[in-house]
C-alpha cells in the first residue's frame, strides 16, 4: 500500500461502510478496473474528458459516490492509482468481512476438493473465510507456493531443492 492509495482506499471504504454498500462498491470498482485496464488510452486524456467520459458511460452504471469518488480522483491528478486504490479498497473490504483472499502458484492445475481443503485448513489457522485464486506455474516442478498478501507459504520442490543447496553449501 502506498500512503497516496491507502489514503483514498480508506476514504472510499469509509464512504461505503456508511453507505452500507460496501459488497456493491467492491463488484463496481472490480468491473472499473478491469474497464479501465482495457482502455489505457483514458489516462492519456485531459481531466474535462476524462470527466466527460465517466459521466456519459458510466453514469447510473455505479453508486453516484464511485462516481464522485473517480472525478476527485481525476481531479487531485490521482487517477493513475486507481488500480493501487482498488487493490487496497478490496484488501480493506475483505479484512472487514473477515474474507482472505490467497494466491496458490502450482505446477498443474488443482482439482476443486484440494482447493475446498486447503481454503478449509487455512481457514480454520485464520479464523476467516479463505478464497483462492489459483495460478499453474510450470516452474515450480512440484509442490505449491501460496501467497497472501505479502506473506508466502512456499511448499514447492523448487524451493526445497534451493534450500538443500544452501544447507550443503554451508556445510563445506
Amino acid at each position: 500500500m502506498s500512503k497516496i492509495s491507502s489514503v483514498y482506499a480508506k476514504a472510499l471504504f469509509e464512504i461505503g461502510k456508511e453507505e452500507n454498500a460496501l459488497e456493491a462498491f467492491q463488484e463496481d470498482l472490480e468491473n472499473l478496473q478491469e474497464a479501465f485496464s482495457e482502455n489505457a488510452e483514458f489516462s492519456e486524456l485531459q481531466k474535462e474528458e476524462q470527466k466527460a467520459l465517466l459521466v456519459k458511460y458510466i453514469s447510473g452504471q455505479v453508486p453516484i459516490d464511485v462516481l464522485h469518488f473517480l472525478e476527485v480522483l481525476i481531479d487531485n491528478g490521482r487517477f493513475h492509482y486507481l488500480n493501487e486504490i482498488i487493490n487496497d479498497f478490496h484488501y480493506l473490504a475483505n479484512d472487514y468481512f473477515g474474507i482472505v483472499e490467497m494466491v496458490l502458484s502450482s505446477p498443474v492445475a488443482l482439482e476443486e476438493e484440494q482447493l475446498k481443503l486447503m481454503a478449509q485448513t487455512f481457514g480454520k489457522k485464520l479464523n476467516k473465510e479463505v478464497r483462492i485464486k489459483r495460478l499453474v506455474d510450470e516452474s515450480l516442478i512440484g509442490g505449491y507456493r501460496l501467497r497472501m498478501g505479502d506473506k508466502v507459504f512456499d511448499n514447492s520442490i523448487k524451493m526445497k531443492l534451493k534450500n538443500l543447496e544452501q544447507q550443503m553449501l554451508h556445510m563445506s
